[in-house]
């Protein structure tokens, strides 16, 4: 697993990952993808894929999908998202609660 995959990982918090019924996590040089269990909603849509891509501005972007049999379709994206903010950006675009 490469240090950015980690550290998005430790910046996210590994009780936050256990209470999104986190499946599977894919790493990439610059991007971890979380496979989400049943329950988060975005925009009224399923979501079952969060997608976070660290940018060259030392931000991220992060996309919220719907994996399924015909592909990968984006529900919503959120760019310059500061460290800080990736757990309240995930509770607000999945309904999942991250912290107790």
């Amino acid at each position: 697993m490469s240090q950015t995959a980690q550290t998005i990982i430790s910046q996210i918090g590994n009780k936050a990952m256990f209470m999104m019924g986190t499946k599977h996590i894919g790493t990439t040089a610059n991007a971890i993808q979380i496979h989400i269990g049943s329950g988060a909603r975005c925009n009224g849509k399923v979501v079952n894929l969060i997608i976070v891509e660290l940018d060259p501005t030392d931000t991220y972007t992060v996309k919220f999908c719907k994996v399924g049999k015909l592909g990968c379709n984006t529900i919503n994206e959120v760019d310059m998202v500061y460290a800080d903010g990736l757990r309240s950006v995930i509770e607000s675009n999945t309904g999942f609660y991250l912290s107790l």
